[in-house]
């Protein structure tokens, strides 16, 4: 979302800061140090570096997230700390929680949580959508 690139995006179980996914994701501790060749309780640099969290004041993307709420692969907090910094930059971000939904609720979840979290998706993009195709009608 560091782009101006994209008139709205959405986010689904995003890893937004990777120093909190090492604590808190099922698979954190273990797959984090590996792919970043570093463990951050030596070096922070690469986790830092490489966390959305820290480019939040280059996004400008409207920017929809979905979440499972029983996500242990990607919490929902990861979603949770970039929202609130956007919101607090004055940035545009919804936060949508998909009940009951771990990791791959959106495509294996129950049927009524899927199809909710489809009219979302739908719904936030014909919103940013819709003001494009206005102002190509009006000019």
């Amino acid at each position: 979302c560091t782009t101006d690139r994209f008139r709205a995006a959405v986010a689904e179980n995003p890893v937004t800061n990777l120093v909190s996914m090492f604590g808190t994701s099922d698979v954190g501790r273990h797959l984090l140090p590996r792919s970043l060749a570093a463990d951050p309780l030596d070096d922070l640099s690469p986790y830092l570096r490489w966390s959305p969290l820290f480019h939040a004041a280059r996004c400008h993307t409207p920017l929809l997230f979905v979440v499972g709420e029983r996500d242990h692969r990607c919490p929902p907090t990861q979603s949770f700390e970039l929202h609130s910094v956007l919101r607090g930059l004055g940035r545009t971000s919804e936060l949508l929680m998909l009940p009951g939904s771990f990791h791959a609720g959106s495509m294996l979840g129950a049927p009524a949580v899927r199809l909710a979290q489809d009219e979302a998706l739908v719904q936030w993009m014909e919103q940013w959508l819709r003001s494009v195709e206005d102002e190509r009608e009006r000019g």
